[in-house]
């Protein structure tokens, strides 16, 4: 009887196993696929892409990651800025708000939730903006507002009571349990999107229009027949570019055509004249060659897995390719930042804010002050109220005088938001 008893057990275990491999574990398989897939695709709605969204429309037990991915393909690779087809778009509100109403803190292994959240509440302002006359997509729209607007502050204030309980359990003394908490903030998602971010074409705005400024009369005809002239007789004649020629001279074509992209309201070719022409400024004379240079290479990858980018990775790039060399700094300095690096940059000088407080109070000639600065430190301490509610308030101050130098980066809605959560450190 035992022996039979153990067959069965070994047998539900192996059916157990099976299950796994090909069903629970099912999913993991398709979400990867469609993963590699997405990444292969030139950020237009090409085989890859199409065969990425297919793959996890047939995930059965979809997480707020997937519809997440679901809706993004369709904004960026299926509509491409443009808000006319009702399936389309109504896809879109759908999978977005699906994964919208079951996030949590831990929604996705890959993608943090409030990176989630930015980018649907972001794609949420751009569809109330819009100008759009079709009552269809209109009703879809502002439903997809009234989910918005009460789910994701919800959502977001969830992310940051967990990531708050979490830092604290895991520090010894408040100080250390701040520092936790600002790194858990700070995030690091891998984007296969990141050319649309809203910080990236507002960065690249700004830098179009600066060199729009200085660049007097433009030619588009004129600067792609010097920069093809320029790719024959210098480009091509480095051994180092040999083959990058045949795919900047693919890109160049395509930018000769002149599509207009709505992100700078300007034709590609334009813009590219823009960028060529600034090779020239006098300014720039130390370094024209290597702008050249640049420029050239950004076209040469513009190409792919053997297939152009879209419009927006080909402008982005161009624009982006003075990084380093221009003269002037606002320009070269960093190049075009997604919200996310804005972001993680404010959480780690928030970070330095209030260690450089605890430290300077630390060194106090106010005893009141000492302690105050003390308690952070994990000392046991008893602390006046009316001193820790200045100390406090003192590094507030500091905080928003930082946040300010973001004013005309970041929008007001992104700051308050980024506020919120710096301001946590006082409730540790």
């Amino acid at each position: 009887m035992l022996k039979y008893v153990l067959l069965a057990c070994a047998l539900v275990g192996i059916l157990a196993i099976v299950y796994w491999v090909w069903f629970a574990r099912g999913d993991d398989r398709k979400r990867a696929h469609s993963e590699h897939a997405l990444m292969q695709s030139n950020g237009t709605f090409d085989a890859r892409a199409r065969d990425a969204l297919n793959t996890l429309t047939q995930i059965e037990d979809p997480t707020p990651g997937d519809r997440f991915r679901r809706g993004d393909i369709v904004r960026y690779n299926v509509l491409e800025g443009r808000v006319n087809n009702r399936v389309a778009v109504g896809t879109m509100v759908r999978d977005y708000a699906a994964a919208l109403a079951n996030m949590r803190d831990d929604a996705d292994r890959d993608i943090p939730a409030d990176f989630m959240v930015h980018r649907i509440e972001d794609l949420n302002h751009e569809l109330m903006d819009a100008d759009i006359n079709d009552d269809e997509i209109l009703h879809m729209i502002f439903g997809f507002n009234n989910i918005v607007t009460t789910r994701a502050p919800v959502v977001r204030q969830e992310i940051i009571q967990n990531r708050l309980r979490e830092a604290v359990e895991t520090a010894p003394t408040r100080a250390e349990a701040i520092n936790n908490y600002f790194d858990a903030a700070t995030t690091y998602t891998s984007d296969t999107q990141n050319v649309h971010d809203t910080m990236v074409n507002k960065d690249l705005n700004d830098a179009l229009k600066k060199m729009r400024m200085t660049a007097g009369p433009i030619n588009a005809q004129a600067a792609i027949n010097e920069a093809s002239d320029y790719i024959t007789n210098v480009y091509a004649k480095s051994e180092f570019n040999a083959h990058k020629v045949q795919n900047a001279r693919a890109i160049l074509r395509i930018i000769a055509r002149g599509e207009t992209i709505s992100t700078y309201a300007e034709t590609e070719s334009t813009i590219f004249a823009i960028v060529w022409e600034r090779c020239k400024h006098e300014a720039n004379t130390e370094n024209a060659e290597l702008m050249r240079e640049a420029v050239i290479n950004s076209l040469a990858d513009g190409i792919e897995n053997g297939n152009p980018v879209c419009i927006n990775g080909r402008c982005s790039r161009v624009l982006n390719s003075l990084v380093k060399l221009d003269y002037d700094k606002s320009i070269s300095d960093q190049g075009a930042m997604t919200f996310e690096a804005y972001k993680n940059q404010i959480y780690q000088e928030t970070k330095s804010i209030i260690a450089t407080a605890i430290e300077n109070g630390s060194n106090s000639e106010d005893a009141a002050t000492r302690d105050a600065a003390a308690a952070y430190n994990g000392v046991d301490v008893e602390v006046d109220p009316a001193t820790d509610a200045r100390f406090k308030n003192d590094i507030r101050v500091e905080i928003d005088r930082n946040l300010e130098t973001y004013r005309g980066k970041l929008s007001d809605r992104e700051i308050s938001n980024i506020r919120d959560e710096c301001y946590v450190f006082a409730t540790v």
